[in-house]
């Protein structure tokens, strides 16, 4: 992992966020944090992350909304997203391996509570996969 990858945690729940921040930073991950959709969207177009990680249940702009945002966007509409989800549960997670859709689109997502390492691993892979591109 290159350590200059941004990552962009948005999440309602400060806990979630200074959890993600300390571990990802501890990766070597360089971590942008906002607790509400209008705020990372603000974000995204002006720093331009590597991987946005979101919650989907958010007051004012949910998950969704914040992906319609961004798809909509030249600046960011091709960065990965991975949801971070308590609308899915871990039997679903892993039974089935279900994301979430947007659009006719299907994302990455993780439920909540969900394990740091499930994280990582996922964020590792879309940003292979992205470079790929």
């Amino acid at each position: 992992m290159l350590p200059t990858n941004v990552v962009l945690i948005v999440d309602d729940e400060e806990e979630i966020l200074k959890l993600l921040d300390i571990e990802l930073s501890s990766q070597g991950y360089r971590v942008i944090k906002a607790n509400n959709g209008y705020d990372a969207f603000e974000k995204a177009k002006g720093l331009r992350p590597n991987i946005i990680v979101t919650d989907v249940l958010m007051p004012d702009l949910d998950g969704g909304q914040l992906i319609k945002l961004l798809k909509s966007h030249a600046a960011t509409k091709d960065i990965p997203v991975i949801f971070i989800t308590a609308a899915l549960t871990k039997a679903e997670e892993r039974s089935q391996h279900i994301g979430i859709t947007v659009d006719h689109t299907s994302y990455s997502a993780i439920a909540k509570p969900f394990e740091v390492h499930e994280l990582l691993a996922e964020i590792e892979k879309l940003l292979r996969k992205s470079v790929g591109h």
